[in-house]
């Protein structure tokens, strides 16, 4: 079959380019709250109003490990990997910002959800049960407000979809919307959302994109997109890009600022190829969006960091880093 090359052609519709010299750039020197974490890789990191939940996704029992946000001291562990019925095969982790020290844990595609609450007692774990149809390539699920659920789709023309009780709908839009045969691997990534701003945060993995959603009465809107790059293309209806760069693989919410975890390329020109496994070839900075995705500032940590979040009541943000080992480290942006 004769290769057909389609070049990309995109309305730019926000200028947001990373390589931007006008940029503030600073350096940190982050607090260390919790030193070697027991861990081959943590899987992820999130936050609630009085704990700090980091995962590890190699382990079969105590997934979730729990954290005092003012000890640093870990105080629980929940979750087993497992056929059980009160076990989750590949479980993934998220939050219920308006439920206070509530967590949720899923099997994206096997309708088996738990809403996990950490109280005085101890925890307390109760099934949730979600609709979301037969044969759903679901790869991201989080609580909203108001006792909805919102999944993301990457193969879907519309990839976002409200479960409640009487009102779910789908609504948003892919990266490109042509009818290209890899959706599901290039339009994958991460998914996060504030609910005291009703923001919804996009962006993919690996290709160069980011969109901002707003709940206003009562349904999302888009409000931003951006790509930052047109360096990809179309062969034989398969979307490539260049592989040897990558996009943002972590969001955070603080008061001020969308928290991305980002390599700085116009100061850091890591091949992401040669990364891999080896974590101190892992990036170093943290960009900081306004709630309108203009880029203010990129943070450098001062060593590579795999995971992030933050607290949208204030500028705190965490982040799992490396020195020389696995830690959780603490910074006010």
């Amino acid at each position: 079959m004769k290769e057909r090359l389609f070049y990309l052609f995109f309305i730019m519709l926000a200028s947001c380019n990373s390589q931007n010299s006008e940029v503030e750039r600073v350096n940190v020197n982050p607090e260390i709250i919790l030193n070697d974490l027991e861990t081959m890789m943590p899987g992820g990191l999130e936050l609630t109003r009085d704990y700090l939940l980091w995962t590890d996704p190699f382990t079969i029992e105590n997934y979730v490990h729990i954290v005092d946000r003012k000890t640093g001291l870990e105080t629980a562990q929940a979750v087993s990997v497992g056929q059980g019925p009160e076990e989750l095969v590949q479980p993934s982790l998220s939050v219920y910002r308006d439920r206070d020290n509530s967590f949720f844990v899923y099997n994206a595609n096997s309708k088996k959800q738990f809403k996990v609450e950490i109280t005085e007692n101890g925890l307390s774990q109760e099934k949730v049960l979600l609709d979301y149809g037969e044969g759903a390539t679901i790869t991201r699920m989080l609580p909203l407000n108001g006792g909805r659920y919102l999944t993301f789709n990457p193969e879907k023309s519309n990839p976002f979809t409200v479960l409640g009780d009487n009102d779910s709908y789908s609504f948003g839009k892919l990266p490109h919307e042509s009818d290209i045969t890899n959706r599901y691997d290039v339009f994958q990534g991460t998914v996060k959302y504030n609910p005291a701003k009703e923001v919804l945060v996009y962006a993919t993995f690996s290709f160069p994109y980011i969109s901002l959603y707003k709940r206003k009465n009562g349904k999302f809107e888009m409000e931003k997109e951006v790509l930052f790059s047109t360096d990809f293309q179309i062969i034989d209806g398969s979307l490539k890009g260049n592989t040897s760069k990558k996009n943002i693989s972590e969001i955070a919410f603080t008061r001020d600022y969308i928290v991305t975890l980002q390599r700085d390329y116009s100061t850091d020109n890591t091949d992401e190829q040669t990364v891999g496994r080896n974590f101190d070839k892992l990036p170093q900075t943290i960009f900081l969006y306004d709630y309108d995705l203009e880029l203010k500032r990129i943070v450098h940590l001062g060593m590579p960091v795999l995971r992030l979040t933050g607290d949208p009541a204030d500028n705190t943000v965490y982040a799992i880093g490396l020195s020389p080992d696995f830690v959780i480290v603490k910074l006010e942006i």
